[in-house]
């Protein structure tokens, strides 16, 4: 895992990258092949749902766009564990309890500027 910061565009990019890598490195079988792509997608949805949130057009769709972001990660941890629990390898274990961690920290600076954003949408109503 690479140094973190409190940017969620750079650490969610990080965090995308990061695994890209790892998954490189898992021998895919007719088992697993779908787990992967599963985990994959869910995991770079993440920071892509971020970004996207960037180009919103209003703060409603700005929320909703980390919503989804939100909704990923909760996938992306479901298809860690299926991974950790499935996995012979201790190595790839340790690397896949670094990935959970780190998900869950990103889902939190998710989850906290959701509820910052709603705050200040009902302040303004």
């Amino acid at each position: 895992m690479q140094v973190k910061t409190n940017n969620i565009k750079t650490r969610s990019f990080l965090f995308s990258k990061d695994l890209l890598s790892f998954l490189r490195t898992i021998q895919i079988t007719l088992i697993n092949r779908s787990i992967i792509d599963q985990l994959l997608r869910s995991g770079l949805s993440i920071g892509a749902n971020i970004i996207e949130a960037q180009g919103a057009s209003s703060n409603k769709d700005f929320i909703n766009y980390l919503c989804i972001s939100s909704k990923s990660s909760h996938e992306t941890k479901y298809w860690l564990y299926l991974i950790f629990e499935t996995e012979n390898s201790n190595t790839n274990k340790e690397k896949i309890k670094e990935f959970i961690k780190e998900n869950d920290e990103i889902n939190k600076m998710i989850s906290a500027s959701i509820v910052t954003l709603k705050k200040k949408s009902n302040k303004q109503k």
